[in-house]
């Protein structure tokens, strides 16, 4: 994908409209960041900073300049690979399945994790689901910055927020009362919690096979906290 295409995708993935992202990092119109997604024009070095701390993203994945190491063989490496290329089909394929659990098991072994409370009412993108037994846990996840900054994890229950958050999921919530229009939220209405991004008179479901929810007189209605981001259980 080009920059242009890239921003467009990760804007829509936080479900901001051109004149939002506008907003966010200081531009004068909702044309500019059109110019930027049709790659008309590019951003500056300073908007890309920006850009990056908006949508979330790193440098590297929004300008797509990843840099591979070259791969090099020890002589050691370079035998065993002799030595896997004399053997047959099935001592290959059995060699490889052995390669794969020992990999698996090294990078669980190896990698960062961090701990965060994990509460059982799953927030439904589906029909709604009544928050009782709501007993917490704590659950421990691979450590990402994102997760660093949540306050707790609640697991997706439906498919109404596809395709940014798919049922069965895991999501970073950091605890607020209030979110800003299509920013993504925890709500509880008349006891039933829901995952959906915030709209002024409604929450909105960004999967188009299902419908918003309105907010009517007399609906006991309050935010359990902003949705900043996925979480991987260890």
């Amino acid at each position: 994908m080009s920059l242009g295409q890239r921003i467009k995708q990760a804007r829509e993935q936080h479900g901001y409209q051109q004149k939002d992202l506008a907003k966010k990092v200081g531009v004068k119109s909702a044309g500019v960041i059109s110019n930027w997604e049709r790659d008309l024009n590019k951003p500056d070095a300073d908007k890309i900073v920006q850009l990056c701390e908006v949508l979330e993203i790193s440098a590297s994945d929004l300008l797509n300049c990843h840099i591979q190491e070259e791969f090099v063989c020890s002589t050691r490496e370079k035998d065993m690979i002799k030595q896997f290329r004399s053997l047959d089909d099935i001592a290959q394929e059995a060699i490889l399945s052995l390669l794969s659990i020992e990999a698996k098991r090294h990078k669980e072994v190896n990698l960062p994790t961090w701990t965060l409370p994990f509460f059982s009412a799953r927030p439904s993108a589906g029909i709604g689901n009544y928050m009782m037994d709501n007993e917490e846990e704590q659950m421990k996840i691979i450590d990402t910055p994102q997760a660093r900054k949540a306050d707790y994890i609640l697991q997706v229950d439906g498919n109404s927020m596809e395709p940014k958050f798919h049922s069965g999921q895991y999501v970073l919530v950091k605890k607020q009362e209030t979110i800003q229009t299509n920013e993504i939220g925890i709500f509880v209405i008349d006891g039933d919690v829901w995952i959906k991004q915030f709209q002024i008179d409604h929450l909105h479901s960004l999967n188009p096979k299902y419908a918003d929810i309105p907010f009517e007189e007399g609906q006991e209605i309050y935010c359990m906290g902003k949705v900043i981001g996925t979480a991987e259980r260890v």
